[in-house]
Order: structure tokens, then sequence, then C-alpha cells
């Protein structure tokens, strides 16, 4: 049951319906074909009875009739109460119907050895050297296998109606039959032989069953989540920013996500004079991160909308309250915040704990922005300093962000890119390489791609921020 042990409480609701559905359709084949064998050979007995038995025996032949007749009435007498119950009969009830028919035939059976014996002495051509309690228990076990056949039980509910017929029969056999007491004693011993072959039967059925239900239930619940990933996506992505091509600021960025959404994300709110770019990345992958994103985003709607001219050290305050509540379920973020004003010719960044970004000026010199606070959401507001910096930013100049998954990309030796591996490419990058918006996220994020050998292993995103001439 380790399988069904993994399910969810829906999945289980939904397996034991499943199974209760295919029991119940079960059960009416084993009455309907059981019952009809039966009508079939009592009528069959009957005629053969009432032509072929001697009149010595006719007592004891149409009690033995009657018998079967009994039998095939106990098999057949279900199928209507099951038909008019079909939607609230449970489950336990349909098994103690099949246990209470296998033990009612299993009693007749041994009803049915005295008069059979009687009618073998009348008719000794059909007299048989097999003691009656072989006879029946071979009866036994062919009725318990098919029955295990046609009704998709457990282990533990195909052995429960052979425990009371066992019970009587071993008395039986050991008080009535004519048998050596040596060869009395071998039946009782291997009378539990009976249930093997059954059981055997409805373990490899239920475990089938099982695994079967297992394995659609699980595509059916990947096709359910890889929807909604579809649609998360689409509004994970609904949400980041348009690039700007033109005007005294430029910015743009290349997004590859590990799996259908991720953990990273970028604001840009820009105007004539300054732009405030924020790259987040949020631990993690997937939904638990994009929903984390989600929030941040909108505290960065509200914070924008309160004051568009909010400085980055602030927004990294904010975000860090926000995130904080998260701590408790190991949700943390790195975050840098960048601002560019045309008028001060400056850029100010806050980052917390995020990869420094790079600031490759107009004569190709390299300035990394470090980190000035600890990741977001460690830490209470409190204790939370975001230490803004600022820092020449003239036209020509190019600011360069990214975030981890752009560091981890390893090579054939297992090597990582690393931040010296990242700024020596943007030092060798000339300037009239890259003379339009996109061009140098584009280039670094093509040269992570050619670096890395095998699958991506975290979420990549490349930003960058650029004055024209």
């Amino acid at each position: 049951m380790s399988a069904i042990a993994s399910m969810s409480a829906e999945m289980q609701r939904e397996f034991e319906a499943d199974a209760l559905r295919w029991l119940r359709r079960r059960l009416l084949w084993c009455c309907a074909i059981f019952g009809g064998f039966l009508v079939i050979t009592t009528i069959a007995t009957g005629i053969y009875a009432a032509t072929k038995v001697p009149p010595e025996a006719h007592r004891a032949a149409w009690i033995s009739v009657s018998l079967s007749a009994l039998t095939a009435i106990i098999f057949l007498a279900p199928i209507p109460y099951v038909l008019r119950t079909r939607d609230v009969i449970p489950r336990n009830r349909l098994i103690w119907i099949v246990t209470g028919m296998i033990c009612a035939a299993g009693f007749l059976k041994l009803a049915q050895f005295p008069f059979l014996r009687d009618v073998q002495r009348a008719m000794p051509e059909f007299q048989s050297d097999l003691p009656a309690g072989t006879q029946w228990m071979i009866s036994m076990t062919v009725l318990h296998f098919l029955t295990s056949l046609l009704i998709p039980w457990t282990p533990r509910e195909a052995i429960r109606p052979l425990i009371p017929v066992l019970v009587v029969n071993a008395v039986g056999v050991t008080i009535v039959d004519s048998a050596p007491i040596l060869f009395k004693l071998g039946v009782v011993v291997f009378m539990c032989v009976i249930a093997v072959p059954g059981t055997l039967v409805a373990w490899l059925r239920h475990s089938r069953f099982r695994n079967r239900f297992h394995l659609r239930a699980m595509s059916d619940r990947f096709n359910e989540i890889s929807q909604d990933l579809t649609a998360a996506r689409r509004i994970h992505e609904s949400i980041l920013p348009r690039p700007v091509h033109h005007g005294p600021i430029r910015f743009d960025y290349r997004y590859e996500p590990m799996r259908e959404i991720g953990g990273d994300y970028v604001h840009a709110h820009v105007t004539p004079d300054a732009a405030t770019i924020v790259i987040i990345d949020v631990t993690g992958h997937g939904i638990g991160a994009a929903i984390a994103v989600n929030r941040l985003h909108a505290e960065l709607i509200h914070q924008f909308a309160a004051d568009p001219t909010v400085k980055p050290g602030r927004l990294l305050a904010v975000l860090n309250a926000s995130l904080h509540s998260l701590a408790i379920h190991s949700m943390f973020a790195t975050a840098i915040c960048i601002r560019v004003d045309t008028l001060t010719n400056s850029l100010a960044w806050a980052s917390a704990g995020h990869p420094p970004a790079f600031l490759r000026a107009a004569d190709a010199s390299i300035r990394s922005l470090e980190s000035t606070a600890i990741v977001l959401g460690a830490c209470d507001a409190t204790d939370f300093d975001p230490d803004e910096q600022v820092t020449p930013f003239h036209a020509g100049d190019i600011a360069i962000a990214y975030t981890d998954g752009a560091l981890e990309a390893r090579n054939q030796q297992g090597k990582m890119l690393g931040i010296a591996g990242l700024e020596r490419h943007l030092a060798g990058v000339e300037s009239p390489a890259c003379p339009n918006p996109g061009d140098w996220c584009a280039s670094v994020l093509q040269m992570v791609d050619s670096y890395r050998v095998g699958p991506v292993q975290d979420d990549t995103l490349i930003v960058e921020i650029s004055r024209p001439f």
C-alpha cells in the first residue's frame, strides 16, 4: 500500500471510489456467472436424477439437487440488491456479500457429501477414491480461485471467507471422514493451501489496479499542474516590464527561467529624467518563488504610485519588511535597486546580498556595484540597513545586472563561470560591437549559454541600463 500512502487525501478518495465501482461491477458478473452456471448444472443434474439414478438413491439425489439449487439462489440473490443500491452500498458490505456466498457454498458443499456417497453406492461407476475432505478442498480451491479472478478484492479480504469454512471442515474431516488418521491430519494441515491461489491472484490484481490508478492519477495531476504552470507563466510574464529603447535612458533584459515559472524578476519605473530598476531573485524555483515575486511586485507598484522618486534604499527596506513575514517558510531573496538620474548624472544603488552589478563606463573601464545589505527577509526592519550608495553615470555608460543563474553556469570540467568570468567578458567586448539597446544583455546571455555544459540549473536574468550619447 506504499503507493496509496503517497497519495493525497483527494486521490485516496478517488482511488476508493474507482475501486468500489470496479468491485460492484465484478460482483454482479460473479453472481451472474456462478448463479447461471449452477442453475444450468442443477437442471441437468435433476434431469439425470429423474432418469438415470436408481430408485433407492432417488431421495439422496434429489436432496443433493436441492442443495445445488439453494447454492444457485444464494449466488443470484444479491443481484437485485446491488442493482437497487448502486450509489450507496459501501465496499465492506459488498465484501461481506461475497464472503457470505463463499461460506454458504462451502457449507452446502459439505452437506452434499453424505448424499453424494449414497448415490455413488447405488451407482458404483461414479464412485471416487478421493476422501470427502479432499474432494471438498479441491472444489473450494477452485471456487475461491475463480472468485478471485472475478472479484477485485485485497488479499486480506480474500482470506476472510475461508476462515469459518476451514474451521468447520477441519472438524468435519477429523470426525467424519473414514480415511486414516495420518491422512486426515495431513488434510487439515494442508487445507491452508486453499487460500494460496486465490489470495495470490487477489494480490496481483489489486496491485496492478493500484499501480494503474496511481499512474493515471499522477498523469492527470501532471497535466493539471502543467496547465496551471502555463497559466501562471502567462501571468508572471505579464508583470515583467517592457524594454525601453528610446529616450535618454535605455533599458532591456533577457530572462530564461529554469522551469515554467521562476523566482527571478525585474521591475522598471522610467521617467524622462530618471529610471529605477529593481532586480529580485527569490530563493527556490517554481510556484512558491513566483508567488513571492507577485507579492513583491504588488509592493513595488504601491511604492512607485505613492512616490515615483522613491530611493533605492527605501525600496529595499520596504521589500525586506514585506518578505520578512515569509521567513518562517524559509523564503528569502536577493535584490538590487538601481536609480539612474540624468539631471545629476548619477547612479544610486542598494543591494541586498545580490551578486555585484557592473558599471561599464564609456572609456571601457569596469566598476562593480557591490552588495550593501544582507538578503531580504533575513532580519526585521529595525536591523535592516540598505546603505544606499551613489556613483557617477554619464552618457555612454552602461550598467549590467544579473541573477546568480549566470554565475553558476558550469563548463565541461565543472568550473563555474563566476563573477570574474562575467567581468572578463564585459571588459573584453568593444563598444561598437554592441550599438543597439539589448545587445549587451544578449551578448552576456549568449556567452553564458556557450560556457554552460549540461542542463540549466537556475533561472537566469540579465539586465542592462544605458545612457546613449
